[in-house]
């Protein structure tokens, strides 16, 4: 449950800044708000990650542990990343908009 969760929050932490860039013309004075949801829901698919990798810990399943903690730590990696840069080129978008 926490894998699917953390998977919808980080779809939606990359979608928000695009989908902001599509229907800025009426919410210049909100530019920042989106990219605050948008780190907000990616630090919280994140955290979702860890919870799910303690409770593996936790109940011993150590293979299981093993198997997804390098992949979870990549995909971690690239969802920050990724949400990081599209916020990056929606405020220079959104900037280029204002002038």
């Amino acid at each position: 449950m926490l894998n699917l969760l953390s998977l919808i929050l980080g779809l939606a932490a990359c979608l928000l800044p695009v989908i902001s860039v599509w229907i800025a013309k009426n919410f210049y004075r909100r530019r920042w708000n989106t990219a605050s949801i948008s780190f907000l829901l990616c630090t919280v698919a994140v955290l979702f990650q860890l919870m799910y990798q303690a409770n593996l810990a936790k109940t011993g399943a150590m293979a299981d542990l093993l198997d997804t903690i390098g992949t979870a730590a990549l995909a971690a990696q690239i969802l920050v990343g990724a949400t990081v840069v599209l916020n990056i080129i929606c405020a220079v978008l959104r900037h280029k908009k204002e002038d």
